[in-house]
């Protein structure tokens, strides 16, 4: 079913950093997170807690986006709002103007079908798939990573707390995409999905969500931006 979801985004247009940076704004705000924040998904020991991320990082377009969605908005505004600088690694960047915008966005299965496009990679596979994957033909591999986005927003719908009433029917045209992540190479994937459910604007499906990968956005949207 639909669901009303609280979102709020960050951004500072004075800035423009590459897409990689996503990790670094990570780690600053994240810093100030304590045992099970929001803000970083960690526990005391270090270890990831395995919850969708409500507090996601992002560079949208070259200018640091931090996203929220409910419970994360109390979490990171206080600190949006005492930061007058920006440090991503060793680099330093005065704040400038910061736009901040709330809103309500619906999120859940729908009726008809939504056609998606993936604004940054998608970390789609696992170890386990990804063996999978390389053993499967053309059709298997579709079939695999079709099942693979429906699982990731049965994860989105339970971190949002959102019953998924209808089965969730997907359809993907993606390619394959490697990207230096971690001091490693990993396959990635780009392109259009459709899929009955509603994705609340520059939420992340897959891995390495709260670092900016998995960014989708409606498809139509996308082309009408498109010069």
């Amino acid at each position: 079913m639909l669901k009303k979801i609280r979102m709020m985004s960050v951004s500072y247009p004075d800035i423009r950093v590459p897409q990689w940076q996503g990790r670094r704004l990570r780690g600053f705000f994240a810093a100030d997170g304590g045992e099970g924040s929001l803000l970083h998904n960690h526990g005391e020991d270090g270890r990831s807690i395995y919850r969708y991320p409500l507090v996601q990082y992002k560079i949208v377009r070259g200018v640091p986006t931090v996203v929220a969605a409910e419970a994360g908005i109390s979490q990171v505004y206080p600190l949006v709002m005492e930061r007058e600088t920006l440090c991503l690694g060793d680099q330093r960047f005065p704040r400038g103007h910061m736009q901040i915008d709330l809103s309500e966005a619906r999120a859940g299965d729908t009726a008809s079908p939504v056609r998606y496009r993936f604004c940054a990679p998608w970390f789609g596979l696992n170890q386990e798939n990804y063996a999978r994957y390389k053993e499967a033909d053309e059709t298997g591999r579709k079939e695999l990573l079709e099942r693979v986005l429906a699982g990731n927003l049965l994860s989105l719908s339970k971190g949002l707390d959102i019953t998924v009433e209808r089965r969730l029917s997907v359809s993907a045209s993606l390619r394959e995409r490697l990207v230096r992540f971690k001091e490693e190479t990993v396959l990635g994937f780009m392109g259009e999905f459709s899929v009955n459910y509603a994705i609340p604007p520059l939420l992340g499906l897959g891995k390495s969500v709260s670092r900016g990968f998995g960014v989708t956005r409606p498809a139509a949207e996308v082309r009408e931006k498109t010069p």
